[in-house]
């Protein structure tokens, strides 16, 4: 089984390998180009307990590599194996599906998506401030952590309630999100910054016209209108949309929609509130704020590791059932 990981995302091919061994299958593992402090804590843990006598067989079973755009060596490895598991942006899973494979090869892929989250206005303002405190963090960790690029990270944030109420919880929650950024000692790169301004130029573009943008503060860029659904928003910057029920959600969801956290809500009322809508198809997840980023063998609304397994049936004739009854029998007496 090969692995491709996406680029932008720490640990993410370590979420891939362990999916790989739990369904039966030695793994190839191609690693991020991009350099992570986390992934080298996870390949020193799996090293040394790869070098132990109990988890020899770790060692044998897989390989971790790196390589360049379009290696060669890359697609010899795609061609010889027995399955495929692609993490990337649309352009990397139409690059790697069309290389040839095995005609029996198992191909999993995870596109671009993209993710929202609702807040109940009312209920967030009745927090004491250490709660809200802790929301702030928990929406640091979906969001910035990534800097928005894990599909699974909200780009789009919905607030329910009231006019007033929401103007005032608005207030109230960026403060305490710009608090944790502070905390958190949260600064863009270079690169980061100007891609920041790219997205926005884009999202103007797209729209034909100006944007309604709120910068709560210089990390914290909100627009506050709907855009078009194919608009790219990361580094901190949020689309921002007022709604009075859950059902009013769906409307506004996107085709590659997968994750929705939430606040204040009841997760099985937003699940039968979008039902309602045209959009019901396409959430996988509705999650707490704070859990985007949460991983497990169903993603996507895929189950990975029944995907990823090799099943072999197995049936007793009846002439072998007769055998092994006289056999059992035989050594009872």
């Amino acid at each position: 089984m090969a692995h491709i990981a996406p680029s932008n995302i720490p640990v993410n091919f370590a979420f891939s390998l362990v999916f790989g061994m739990l369904s039966g299958n030695s793994n190839i593992v191609r690693m991020p180009s991009k350099a992570f402090p986390q992934n080298d804590i996870f390949l020193r843990a799996f090293d040394g307990a790869a070098a132990s006598e109990t988890f020899r067989s770790i060692a044998v079973g897989n390989v971790f590599i790196q390589t360049v755009r379009g290696s060669a060596k890359l697609k010899e490895i795609v061609a010889a194996v027995d399955g495929l598991t692609v993490w990337g942006g649309d352009a990397t899973v139409a690059e790697f599906r069309s290389l040839p494979k095995k005609p029996r090869s198992v191909e999993l892929y995870f596109p671009d998506r993209t993710s929202s989250a609702a807040i109940d206005a009312s209920a967030y303002s009745a927090l004491e401030a250490e709660q809200k405190t802790k929301l702030a963090r928990d929406f640091f960790n979906d969001t910035y952590l990534v800097d928005q690029n894990a599909c699974s990270s909200p780009s789009q944030i919905f607030w329910l309630g009231e006019p007033a109420a929401i103007a005032k919880a608005k207030v109230d929650f960026w403060h305490h999100l710009d608090e944790e950024l502070h905390r958190q000692d949260f600064h863009l790169d270079t690169v980061a910054r100007l891609d920041k301004f790219l997205d926005l130029m884009d999202a103007i573009r797209t729209t034909g016209g100006t944007l309604a943008l709120k910068r709560y503060s210089p990390d914290i860029w909100c627009i506050g209108q709907p855009l078009p659904k194919e608009t790219r928003l990361r580094f901190g910057q949020f689309a921002e949309i007022e709604v009075q029920t859950p059902s009013d959600i769906a409307a506004f969801l996107r085709p590659q929609e997968q994750t929705l956290t939430y606040f204040g809500l009841q997760p099985q009322a937003l699940f039968l509130a979008l039902q309602s809508g045209s959009a019901n198809h396409a959430i996988d997840r509705i999650v707490p704020i704070g859990k985007a980023l949460d991983i497990n063998p169903f993603w996507d609304g895929k189950d990975i590791l029944s995907l990823l397994s090799r099943r072999v049936e197995i049936v007793e004739g009846r002439e072998n059932a007769a055998i092994s009854a006289m056999a059992l029998a035989s050594s009872k007496s």
